[in-house]
Order: structure tokens, then C-alpha cells, then sequence
């Protein structure tokens, strides 16, 4: 196949290593780390970038990020199918799977975190997760379950009350990666700060997925051109309408 890849730069040595390896044809757009800063701007970027997507040359459109902070929302497929993967943002892509990342993050939504990507890319070294503010969701129960259901709201009133104030500084650190020594540049600066240091091993297993196909619906979304992303942060995260 010969896809078209767009991708935040955060994965930009991640994504390197797995087109490399692929059989696929892969041409790579990254964006600027820190876009997602700017949900309605990284939002309008992400679009005006899928819509100039050639139909002629490619089989389907793929994106490097998670919902991040609500900025694929409302997101179209243009002429292509839209391959997304079903992760919160670049944290859960970056540990190989949502589930995975529920089960380093989902009590500790307010964590510090960092990767060799956040280090090399930007200005700044570490992702400060503040998940009210990245998934734009800052309303009441009785708003979410208007929006969302019951169910749903439930849920999304449970993960927003992570406490805030987390000292821990964590270090995503994937094999392909380790050898730039940047966990330890990590440990260093959490002295500094008096931070509680800790890595958690990272799997690139998402993004190699993500470029080689097939995509299996319980890590990744196809949106059928037409359609859009709908966020939904539950069963799946991600829907198409």
C-alpha cells in the first residue's frame, strides 16, 4: 500500500524506525509538538493537511495522535479512508495501547510525563498533563450525560477527579530509543525539582500498526470519506458520524 502518514513530530524518531521497517510506501507529514496547545487550531490544521491528501496516489490517510484534547472532534475524511488510533493523546500511543495506558495513568491523570521525542522536539522537555484542560471537558455531570449518556458521564466524572498536584515525574522509555540517554537527562532534572522519578516502559507497537495495516478495530477508528471523528472517551474512545 502506499499511505499517507501525518503525524505530530513528538513520534518523529518513533515514526522513522517503523516506516523504515515497513512494506507499506509511507509519506510522512509531521506537525509541530505543542500544536495540540491550541485545540481549534490543531483542529483546522489537521483538516486543511487530510484534505490535500491526493486521492490519485494514496490508499488511506493516517494520523499519528490521539483525541488530544478534544482537537480530532469533528475532524472529516476527505476522499480517503481516515485511520486514527483509539488512544487520549500521544501517551497512550507512545505505551502501546489504551489499555495500557490506563493502567500506568488512569489514577494518576495529572502526572508529569516525558519521552525522547518531548525532549528533542520544542521547548519544552515534559508533558504536564492536566487532563480537564486537554479534553476540554470542564462541565457538570448533569452536562455530560445531556452530551455523552449516563454511563459515559459517569465514567468521565471518575477520571476527572484525579487529584492534581502529582510530584512524580515520568519517563516513557521505549528499547528503540533508550540508547540517546535521555532517561537519565530526565531523572536528573526530577532532582532537581524534588520530584519522585519513575520510567515506565514504552512499546512501539501502535505506531508500527498504525503504518503496516491491517487495522484491527480495537486500537484504531476508520472513518469512511464523508465521515467524522466523533470523541465519545468511552467504548473505544473514538466514534465515526
Amino acid at each position: 500500500m502506499r499511505l499517507k502518514l501525518i503525524a505530530c513530530e513528538v513520534f518523529y524518531r518513533e515514526v522513522c524506525h517503523c516506516v523504515a521497517r515497513s512494506r507499506n510506501i509511507v509519506d510522512i507529514e509531521f506537525t509541530p509538538k505543542g500544536s495540540h496547545d491550541d485545540v481549534d487550531f490543531l483542529r483546522g490544521m489537521l483538516q486543511k493537511l487530510v484534505d490535500a491528501v491526493d486521492p490519485a496516489k494514496y490508499e488511506a490517510t493516517l494520523l499519528g495522535f490521539g483525541i488530544c484534547g478534544n482537537a480530532l472532534n469533528g475532524l472529516r475524511a476527505d476522499r480517503l479512508p481516515l485511520i486514527v488510533p483509539r488512544a487520549h493523546d500521544c501517551c497512550g500511543i507512545l505505551l502501546g495501547s489504551h489499555a495500557r495506558f490506563e493502567e500506568c495513568f488512569g489514577n494518576r491523570l495529572s502526572a508529569q510525563w516525558s519521552s525522547a521525542g518531548y525532549r528533542e522536539r520544542g521547548t519544552s522537555t515534559v508533558r504536564e498533563a492536566n487532563y480537564r484542560e486537554q479534553t476540554g471537558l470542564g462541565g457538570t455531570y448533569q452536562e455530560y450525560v445531556e452530551k455523552y449518556g449516563e454511563e459515559n458521564a459517569k465514567y468521565l466524572m471518575e477520571m476527572l477527579k484525579a487529584p492534581e498536584g502529582d510530584k512524580t515525574s515520568i519517563f516513557i522509555d521505549l528499547p528503540e530509543t533508550t540508547h540517546l540517554g535521555y532517561a537519565e537527562a530526565a531523572r536528573v532534572e526530577a532532582g532537581k525539582e524534588g520530584k519522585t522519578f519513575e520510567i515506565v516502559p514504552g512499546s512501539i507497537r501502535m505506531i508500527q500498526a498504525l503504518i503496516d495495516g491491517p487495522w484491527p478495530e480495537s486500537d484504531y477508528l476508520r472513518i469512511e470519506p464523508g465521515r467524522r471523528v466523533k470523541a465519545i472517551y468511552v467504548d473505544g474512545l473514538i466514534t465515526a458520524e
